[in-house]
């Protein structure tokens, strides 16, 4: 397991960070991407949508929809009505992501207590003791860029990098790849060694 490289995406970071945490000496390297200090807007949300769960039983489609829509998309693209009206298709076609409002609430109530904790702490941050690679996006309402830079300033070993253009779905809106080239790049670079 010591060839292992940990990536994470959104919240999937915290994951990564915890497990990077747990296995000292057993990883080569930690990426993440969109997924570094959580924004106010970012708590704002989680306490919201645990709420519509708290009283509603679930969050509405209507909600979700929009909040991903805001969340996911850049600017450029929500200002063209054509390509909200295809990406809103597109989020309500099938059947839902969830199983159960049971699966979405414990995620959240795992979320939240991640950002109520403050987490990633400087001291968690500081024992990552293998390189990492962190990915940021510009417009990244949940992650903000400047919330990574930050994170990353405490990692002993830490690559950043900031990806114009792109809100939180970067990672599958960017038409260049950007992120996955980079990711694909520090895998190389950490297993090679």
């Amino acid at each position: 397991m010591d060839d292992a490289v940990i990536a994470g995406y959104s919240m999937g970071c915290y994951i990564s960070q915890v497990l990077a945490s747990s296995w000292p000496g057993r990883i080569r390297g930690l990426a993440m991407i969109a997924g570094l200090r959580s924004s106010a807007i970012g708590e704002m949300v989680n306490e919201m949508e645990l709420g519509l769960i708290e009283r509603l039983g679930e969050i509405p489609e209507a909600v979700t929809v929009f909040e991903q829509l805001m969340t996911t998309l850049g600017p450029g693209m929500l200002g063209d009505d054509l390509t909200v009206r295809a990406w809103r298709e597109v989020l309500t076609a099938g059947e839902p992501v969830w199983a159960s409002p049971d699966g979405l609430k414990g995620q959240l109530s795992a979320s939240h207590g991640w950002m109520l904790a403050k987490e990633p702490t400087p001291e968690r941050l500081a024992a990552i003791d293998v390189p990492a690679l962190v990915v940021a996006y510009q417009h990244d309402v949940f992650f903000p860029p400047s919330g990574s830079r930050e994170a990353a300033s405490h990692m002993p070993i830490a690559d950043f990098h900031e990806l114009d253009g792109l809100a939180h779905g970067g990672l599958m809106l960017d038409p260049d790849r950007r992120a996955t080239a980079l990711l694909v790049e520090f895998c190389r670079k950490v297993t090679a060694s």
